[in-house]
């Protein structure tokens, strides 16, 4: 067996509690969050969701989900490769480490 313990760390309190809940059953994300959970479930005998930091720490992922939300929710977008601006979010990040 794998792994037995995992530490979910998350910067959006409603992740978290979407994760400890069932408030979420009625929610668009219900299906991704049901997911997520079986995935935690199965994988793992004990799990501990955190929110350890604000978004101004997530920049990265905050980029990457940005143009997604802006997408209408009937386009179906396929990246060949790695977009600039991806490239550009991680680079600065990454240089913004070391300082």
């Amino acid at each position: 067996m794998g792994v037995q313990y995992i530490c979910v760390e998350t910067d959006a309190s409603l992740v978290k509690v979407a994760l400890e809940d069932d408030e979420y059953r009625l929610s668009a994300t219900r299906g991704v969050i049901t997911e997520q959970k079986l995935l935690l479930n199965s994988e793992f005998s004990a799990c501990n969701i955190r929110v350890v930091c604000n978004r101004d720490c997530n920049k990265v992922a905050h980029g990457l989900a940005t143009p997604g939300c802006n997408l209408p929710s009937s386009l179906r977008t396929v990246w060949d490769g790695v977009p600039d601006s991806v490239e550009d979010l991680v680079t600065n990040n990454l240089a913004g480490s070391y300082e």
